[in-house]
């Protein structure tokens, strides 16, 4: 019993030294590796201007010393991409040394799927346009492999041509119909193309309208509403507000509501939005014309401010107080009505749209807004959302403003009392 005991002991310590002697040496082999990397990158580095300009027999010789040391080849690699260039000289050498042959091999291949993700990723960083067919067929090939299908679109989107794009727009119903790409992610993939892809963007867009690919739809309208407009852009998400899909067109009057002030665009259309069942629409259709319709216009919708959705209660109502001193009449009537739900929408609106330091400054008998800046002021106190006697430092205003507020102050006591 004893001689097993011993024996036991004595393997527990063999494997504890085992491990701590595998842990030490892979260690010191991990800070072998990166020490010479980095001497390597620091040659090549000073080397990269005499590579650049070398000629073919001096571009072959190079390949060669890289081919036959992968931490050469590795060390070269982080350089380029470090001090990457659009030069056609630049990816021509890169070319010339091998990696976009290689790498087009391991996507070719029968090899792992993280294995061509990695490879993927190295051709989307040397932009090489011309993998874009072979990524696209290794995607088609892949179609349920999510880590591969991501790295692709990563890739393509860091080539950043018409092309790449050409190939996103061709993959993304199916890739979206497996589950392979999330629409949060392809979003992300397609913003990283600018606006001057816009339009092919909205060809694409339209393209999946017709072919009735809704989640490619949505994607591809998420993306357009985070580009600048253009009179094209316009009239397109104008146009698709016909859809009978609420989605679409929040999608739509978001890419709207982004469009600049100094560009005059057809309102009808965003206006029947404001009598969508779905209360979503209703709010992005009011954020598209908060800045845009004067407040005659505005005042005609006043019925939103009794809208069963507080989401659009709310936007309407800072639609209006954004007018100001000329929506002070109908701030009025509102507060004076008996509609608890208009009247705290208005309120909140105040000081959302930062309003409620302007009122105060006109409660002074000479301003010609003081009566309604006084009504509306006694009815914040009043409710709470805004404390004139405790919270509001009333002494950066002029002293009859001062004196005019503690009048108030004084009233409200006597009534209470």
């Amino acid at each position: 019993m004893q001689k097993i005991l011993i024996f036991l002991v004595a393997i527990v310590t063999i494997s504890i030294v085992g491990i701590i002697v595998t842990t030490f040496l892979r260690r010191w082999l991990h800070e072998k590796r990166f020490s010479r990397l980095d001497r390597l990158k620091v040659e090549y580095e000073e080397r990269l201007e005499q590579i650049l300009k070398s000629d073919d027999d001096e571009i072959s010789s190079l390949r060669q010393e890289i081919e036959a040391d992968p931490l050469r080849f590795e060390a070269l690699e982080e350089i380029l991409f470090s001090n990457f260039s659009d030069d056609p000289y630049f990816l021509d050498t890169v070319e010339r040394l091998g990696y976009i042959q290689k790498y087009q091999s391991i996507i070719s291949s029968n090899t792992t799927a993280q294995t061509k993700a990695f490879a993927a990723d190295r051709i989307g960083r040397f932009r090489d346009n011309g993998s874009i067919g072979l990524l696209e067929q290794c995607v088609a090939n892949s179609i349920k492999n999510t880590d591969l299908v991501n790295a692709v679109f990563k890739a393509l989107a860091l080539i950043d041509t018409d092309d790449a794009l050409k190939a996103i727009i061709t993959l993304l119903p199916d890739v979206l119909q497996h589950r392979s790409i999330s629409q949060k992610n392809a979003g992300m993939v397609l913003s990283t193309f600018s606006s001057t892809h816009l339009e092919l963007l909205l060809e694409a867009c339209g393209k999946y309208q017709k072919m009735q690919e809704k989640e490619a739809q949505l994607v591809m309208l998420g993306v357009i509403s985070r580009c600048d407009s253009t009179s094209q852009s316009i009239q397109f998400c104008l146009d698709i507000l016909q859809s009978e899909d609420a989605e679409v067109c929040v999608r739509s009057l978001r890419h709207l509501s982004n469009v600049s002030i100094e560009n005059s665009f057809d309102l009808s259309t965003v206006i029947e939005m404001l009598n969508h069942p779905k209360w979503f629409v209703r709010v992005q259709a009011i954020r598209v014309l908060k800045h845009r319709l004067g407040i005659y216009e505005a005042s005609k919708y006043l019925f939103l401010l009794k809208d069963s959705a507080w989401q659009v209660r709310r936007n309407f109502a800072e639609m209006l107080v954004s007018h100001k001193t000329n929506a002070l009449d109908s701030m009025v009537q509102i507060i004076k009505g008996d509609d608890n739900y208009a009247k705290e929408a208005i309120a909140e609106a105040i000081q959302m749209e930062g309003f409620f330091t302007e009122l105060l400054s006109y409660i002074t008998p000479e301003s010609v807004y003081y009566h309604s800046a006084k009504i509306i002021l006694i009815y914040l106190n009043e409710i709470g959302l805004v404390d004139l006697e405790n919270n509001v430092d009333i002494s950066s205003y002029p002293e009859l403003t001062q004196k005019t507020i503690m009048e108030l102050l004084t009233e409200k006591e006597s009534k209470n009392a």
